[in-house]
């Protein structure tokens, strides 16, 4: 099992012996949102996996299969199986439960035949006409929505520049703008 740390370990390669003397190569791809973690050979949530630390946990690889030192291992001269063993419980008498007295129940009402189902008289269909298809009206564009052609316009060279520029404040206020000016509030104009 290996983590595929190109594709982020989303992608794990398994290698098997191909029974040629070769190894076959497996690719698998985890669910999304999961990662091959290279520890656990498994699958899990991509932020609880270091990807990058995959490579460091490879020789893992080396143990699948291996039974740890120690351990008890089984005979091999014969072998064993799990069966199931029943071992009976202390014998146990239910206690009877106490019952209840039932109580008289009121007398129903006898029984009444359903009046029988009376089909209605058929209704003659109406046909109906064919219908034509509507179509919007055709709009008329107002004046607004009508190409406007455009205005002429007149090009205005640029005011040359001076010969001897100077630094500070201009030695001639500009003109007034009559857009920037303040209006004449009260004032009388002549």
């Amino acid at each position: 099992f290996y983590a595929d740390t190109e594709t982020r370990c989303q992608v794990f390669h398994v290698c098997n012996p191909d029974g040629f003397g070769g190894m076959s190569e497996i690719k698998f791809l985890c669910p999304n949102g999961t990662i091959f973690n290279q520890e656990h050979f498994t699958c899990e949530w991509w932020n609880q996996v270091a990807c990058g630390d995959a490579p460091s946990f490879y020789s893992l690889n080396n143990e699948i299969g291996k039974v740890p030192e120690g351990n008890n291992r089984p005979n091999t001269g014969s072998p064993s199986f799990n069966v199931p063993v029943s071992v009976p419980g202390p014998n146990r008498v239910p206690e009877p439960r106490p019952q209840r007295p039932v109580a008289p129940q009121p007398p129903q009402r006898p029984f009444e035949p359903q009046r029988p189902f009376e089909p209605q008289p058929p209704r003659p269909v109406q046909p109906q006409a064919p219908r034509q298809p509507s179509f919007p009206a055709p709009s008329v564009p107002s004046v607004s929505q009508l190409p406007r052609q455009p205005s002429p316009t007149t090009y205005r060279p640029p005011a040359p520049a001076p010969q001897n520029p100077t630094v500070g404040y201009p030695s001639q206020p500009d003109p007034p703008n009559p857009l920037y000016t303040t209006p004449n509030w009260g004032r009388r104009l002549n």
